[in-house]
């Protein structure tokens, strides 16, 4: 049996129609959309009836399911990018408005963002350590009031044991980060 099917909605139907050996072609919708294969107004039933024109013309050129998959790939890392790009952008706003300049390339604001927060001098290493230290309290006053206090600590212990478990398995130890106006530990 011959199925026809857009590329766009077409990928599943595709998939299923070639696994019940039917045989199934996907094309791109501009090219059954066309003058000659459409009569009248965009429309579910005019559509339907030029997706089957479109198929039984051998001239018809269709679209391999692997391509698709490519395509939709290429879609997924597109918008990742864009978002990457996205979130670099705020970062050098924000690090703007505080006096810090960082150059545009993203492998730059990777190496530039941990010397800025090393570094005592601009206090970002504060803030964020004053931060962390207050979510913190935040997290263990709310989990105190929702559970008690035996459900807050063993839940710290098991957030603390995670924390030495990474250290231990990295190879790494134990920093503390200190605020510039408390001077406490993290």
């Amino acid at each position: 049996m011959l199925k026809g099917a857009d590329a766009l909605a077409g990928i599943r139907f595709e998939r299923d129609s070639r696994e019940a050996s039917n045989d199934c072609r996907a094309f791109g919708p501009r090219r059954y959309l066309r003058r000659g294969n459409r009569k009248g107004n965009k429309n579910d039933p005019n559509d339907a009836a030029a997706i089957c024109e479109a198929v039984t013309r051998p001239s018809m050129r269709f679209v391999p399911i692997e391509q698709q998959d490519l395509q939709a790939l290429h879609r997924v890392r597109e918008q990742l990018i864009k978002n990457r790009t996205a979130l670099a952008n705020q970062i050098r706003g924000l690090l703007r408005e505080r006096g810090i300049v960082v150059a545009q390339a993203i492998a730059r604001l990777r190496r530039a963002l941990p010397l800025i927060l090393e570094d005592a001098s601009n206090g970002a290493a504060a803030r964020v350590a004053e931060r962390k230290r207050e979510a913190r309290s935040i997290w263990l006053s709310r989990l105190k009031l929702k559970g008690g206090p035996n459900v807050a600590a063993v839940a710290l212990a098991n957030k603390n044991a995670r924390v030495m478990w990474a250290l231990l398995v990295r190879g790494d130890s134990y920093r503390v980060q200190t605020t510039m106006h408390s001077g406490a530990a993290a």
